[in-house]
């Protein structure tokens, strides 16, 4: 059986107070796990804490069956934050290119960046600035860089924020595609919608506890 990709236990952290208790998750290759939660539920917490952002107060974290703090795992991950903060000094191209540059990766030709952007629909802005792009245009050339960096493990925080709907259209076919690659997905949603679509396993948290934990079927059934 192939090793799983994530693996926590008994996670717990505080910003004063607690914010996520004993959280535990392990997700195989090729999984999507969603957390639903209202803002506060601890949500974006466990993705800081998958990322290694953040160290946990209790339990613990392998990414691949490493310290996500270590540079051998953090060139296997991919954290895709809420609020969008790129260089906007430089280009799309030269976006791609430093992010491939980032993470270890063999330096790729201009078609095949092009390629990249066009799966995104800014091939023909490669050039411009970021600082010129739209919110939903940031967003997507965010997608680019995951897709050129393409890591084991992609952590995705309100993944659709910013896009408009041929935008989530699009982020969901890059998903599914990821999932057929063998990679684990792991994505905070305000959306069962999206859940649903994307997801084999659900996770409902509420004030930092888990409160549901499986399958879509099982969702349906647990909201009625």
């Amino acid at each position: 059986m192939e090793a799983a990709s994530i693996v926590t236990e008994g996670l717990g952290y505080r910003y004063g107070k607690p914010v996520l208790r004993e959280f535990g998750l392990v997700v195989n290759p090729g999984s999507a796990v969603f957390l639903l939660g209202r803002n506060g539920a601890g949500k974006s917490t466990v993705l800081s804490l998958l990322a290694g952002v953040r160290i946990p107060h209790e339990g613990h974290v392998r990414i691949v069956g490493r310290d996500p703090r270590r540079a051998s795992a953090r060139c296997r991950l991919f954290l895709l934050r809420e609020e969008s903060a790129p260089l906007r000094h430089l280009s799309a191209l030269e976006t791609l290119r430093f992010h491939r540059a980032l993470y270890g990766r063999p330096a790729e030709s201009k078609a095949g960046l092009l390629a990249v952007l066009g799966r995104v629909g800014l091939d023909r802005v490669a050039r411009a600035r970021v600082s010129t792009f739209s919110k939903g245009m940031v967003r997507r050339l965010e997608l680019a860089c995951i897709l050129a960096v393409d890591p084991e493990v992609w952590l995705l925080d309100e993944p659709q924020s910013g896009l408009d709907p041929a935008g989530i259209r699009l982020l969901r076919e890059i998903c599914t595609e990821a999932r057929g690659r063998g990679r684990t997905l792991v994505v905070t949603s305000h959306s069962v919608t999206d859940a649903i679509a994307l997801a084999d396993r659900i996770m409902i948290l509420r004030e930092g506890r888990t409160v549901f934990d499986g399958g879509t079927r099982a969702l349906l059934d647990h909201v009625g």
